[in-house]
């Protein structure tokens, strides 16, 4: 099978499948510790410090003096502790109180949760799952499943041992194009959603990769990309974009860039196909590493224009609906080395719109046609893309998502109340579909399983 570098190119959110986790901490920095802190913290965890306690914790110790079993007492240090950013201290306390009341499932939670924060994941959703199992677990579930599962159905439409990706609606909503090495490369396939796998049918079938498959608006044509024309011996080639009829047939060359890697195409309307493409540098850098930009060109390979980019972008995932007239979505890697999610205009000439500014990479934007929302796929939350949703000026940025796979490449169907998206989650990547106009059936008994597999799957680093 073909690696996915080769698919995603320069899109290092979609190969940051093999990109280093990010944890982003939860709390503060753990401060010094106090003097004082030593005098009622064991001696394995005393530290030298010149600062003193608060003056709420010296009260709380005056009263703990008195008595030492106090399990309600032992909670407020923690949560004291908590508040000045001493997270040992507040889970050193945490596990004291429950010493002395294991009953009480405030504190358990707590504790599951800074356990969370500090990174030792086995041991607190092992927490949770104690609370889950209590008989006052109901009154956690929100929120401990809103960490754990989405708050939309999500419905599983491939399961195979391939792999399946980059989903697009038609525009009826009835039928999706996605790629698949089912037949040992990439060809591009389609499958009606109602009828599932029975009725996926091939509509390419050559000996090299044919990717990035997308509707027209009218549901007429298909465009991709394709590296069927290079016969070369290379590694990793560069791909012009082609398109044809949805059922496979008069496949037509649009582009002829040299040796220029091209991705990610789409119709803006009947005619004019966007894409990114490194045509535009000149380097003999190797592939990933160049700069990238946004262009439109006509089906019949004329009139090719440079929406955005120079020699120094790093441009990708340009998306377009009817929704947002004569504007653009497209993703941009900034100076922090991580690509924020821009609105601009279709001729290029006003200045773009920073839509999303988060510390991981945000990417494959997707707007639905009413014009309400932006899907798009991010790992701000941690080392795996989710997907997430959020209105076309950049607001009320949700996430959609929650598993401990990657979720990448979602798409909107035209109506907006559904998403289709690509997931590794079972191991693969298949095909799924969130609902976002229906509630997903969340109980007790569907979290616990969820936490029984990520404590089978976690360590405490």
């Amino acid at each position: 099978m073909r690696q996915f570098i080769h698919i995603w190119k320069l899109n290092l959110a979609v190969t940051a499948i093999c990109m280093a986790l990010l944890h982003l901490p939860l709390y503060a920095q753990e401060p010094a510790v106090t003097s004082q802190d030593t005098a009622v913290i064991p001696p394995a965890l005393q530290l030298d410090s010149t600062q003193t306690l608060s003056e709420k914790l010296k009260q709380l110790f005056t009263e703990l003096d008195a008595d030492k079993t106090n399990a309600s007492l032992q909670y407020e240090i923690a949560k004291e502790y908590l508040a000045l950013g001493r997270k040992k201290f507040a889970l050193k306390y945490m596990e004291e109180s429950l010493k002395n009341d294991p009953t009480n499932m405030d504190v358990m939670y707590a504790k599951g949760d800074l356990l969370l924060a500090l990174d030792k994941k086995k041991s607190g959703y092992e927490a949770f799952l104690t609370v889950l199992r209590d008989f006052q677990g109901q009154a956690f579930l929100e929120r401990i499943a809103s960490r754990f599962s989405s708050p939309y159905k999500i419905t599983q439409l491939t399961n195979n041992k391939f792999n399946d990706i980059m989903p697009a609606f038609s525009p009826d909503g009835n039928t999706v194009v996605f790629q698949s090495d089912r037949n040992g490369n990439w060809d591009i396939y389609s499958m009606n959603i109602a009828q599932g796998e029975t009725s996926i049918k091939r509509l390419t079938d050559d000996a090299e990769s044919d990717e990035n498959a997308s509707f027209s608006p009218d549901g007429r044509f298909i465009v991709f990309t394709s590296t069927r024309d290079d016969r070369s011996t290379k590694k990793y080639k560069p791909r012009e974009i082609y398109y044809m009829d949805r059922n496979g047939k008069s496949v037509k060359r649009v582009t002829s860039s040299y040796g220029s890697d091209n991705w990610s195409p789409s119709f803006i309307d009947t005619v004019t196909i966007m894409f990114a493409s490194d045509r535009s540098d000149f380097s003999s850098n190797p592939f990933w590493t160049k700069s990238s930009s946004v262009f439109t060109i006509e089906k019949t390979g004329t009139f090719l224009f440079k929406v955005y980019g120079d020699e120094t972008s790093a441009l990708t995932d340009p998306s377009t609906k009817p929704g947002i007239e004569n504007h653009i979505l497209y993703a941009e890697k900034k100076s922090d080395n991580n690509y924020e999610i821009f609105m601009g205009s279709l001729d290029g000439k006003d200045k773009p719109t920073n839509l999303t500014n988060s510390k991981g990479n945000d990417l494959q934007p997707s707007v639905s046609r009413n014009d309400l929302f932006i899907t798009f796929a991010s790992n701000r939350d941690g080392g795996n893309y989710e997907i997430y949703k959020m209105q076309t000026d950049g607001k009320d940025q949700t996430r959609i998502t929650y598993d401990d796979g990657d979720d990448i490449f979602p798409r909107f169907s035209l109506d907006g109340n559904k998403i289709i998206f690509s997931s590794n989650r079972n191991g693969n990547f298949q095909i799924f579909m969130a609902s976002t106009e229906e509630q997903s059936q969340t109980t007790v008994n569907t979290v616990i399983p969820i936490l029984e597999k990520k404590i089978a799957s976690s360590s405490d680093n």
